[in-house]
């Protein structure tokens, strides 16, 4: 059994996946040194229902524009997870999760981060985002094509 792994129980058996493959939250992408931009004093976090939008997602492009154009700092929420992320190679996504399950990493990741700007596009996100900030706080929260 490895030392940093995770376990999943998927149709009455224990599959075995890596911590690393926890991928909810990226790397946080700050305003370059040399912009001329006012630095703002917040973090812009975008979640966005993948299987929706999977060919128009908004990450590449916040990716640059955000920290460059705006002066904030970015970080993109990737759950849920595509239907491709299939680890074991059998077919199935071991990173999909339940509604509850999505809205306690929700918290557990966002939750320390006291200047957090959400922007949920899609059904599922919007509905998430709504539910973590009935018992956590936001800085703001805008919600695209929520559908709700």
């Amino acid at each position: 059994v490895a030392k940093n792994a995770l376990f999943t129980r998927r149709n009455n058996s224990v599959v075995q996946r890596h911590a690393a493959t926890r991928t909810y939250l990226s790397a946080t992408i700050e305003p370059p040194l040399n912009s001329t931009i006012i630095e703002k004093p917040c973090t812009v976090l975008l979640l966005e229902d993948r299987a929706i939008y999977k060919d128009d997602l908004w990450t590449d492009s916040f990716h640059t524009s955000i920290p460059t154009d705006y002066g904030m700092s970015f970080v993109s929420i990737t759950f849920p997870p595509s239907p491709q992320d299939d680890v074991d190679g059998d077919g199935d996504s071991e990173h999909t999760l339940e509604f509850h399950q999505m809205l306690q990493e929700l918290k557990a990741d966002v939750s320390p981060l006291n200047d957090a700007v959400l922007i949920a596009r899609g059904p599922i996100s919007s509905w998430c985002a709504t539910f973590y900030l009935e018992s956590c706080s936001l800085k703001g929260l805008i919600m695209v094509d929520p559908r709700l």
